[in-house]
C-alpha cells in the first residue's frame, strides 16, 4: 500500500511504522465487506453533491480539454515533485 501511495522510505522510517496496517485502511477492511466500484462511485457522487450543494451530471470530455489534460498530467501530476509534496 505504501508503494501505491508513493510514501518515501524515509517517511516510514522517521515515524517508525512497522506495518502498513498501522497507518492505512481499505474501504473493504473498514466496512468489513466488499464494496463494488458502482457503490463507491455512487457514494462519492452523493458525498460531493451533499458537501458542495451541487448536482453532478455525466458529461463528455470536450475536444479542447484533451490537450490540456494530457499536458497537466505530464508536466504536473506525473512529477515526483507534485506527488511527494506535502
Amino acid at each position: 500500500m505504501f508503494t501505491l501511495l508513493k510514501v518515501p522510505n524515509e517517511k516510514i522510517r522517521d515515524k517508525m511504522i512497522k506495518s502498513v496496517g498501522e497507518r492505512v485502511v481499505s474501504i473493504n477492511g473498514y466496512l468489513k465487506r466488499n464494496v463494488t466500484f458502482e457503490e463507491l462511485k455512487e457514494a462519492l457522487v452523493s458525498g460531493f453533491e451533499e458537501a458542495f450543494k451541487i448536482e453532478l451530471v455525466p458529461g463528455e470530455i470536450h475536444e479542447f480539454e484533451e490537450p490540456s489534460s494530457t499536458r497537466l498530467e505530464a508536466e504536473k501530476y506525473a512529477t515526483k515533485e507534485w506527488n511527494f509534496k506535502r
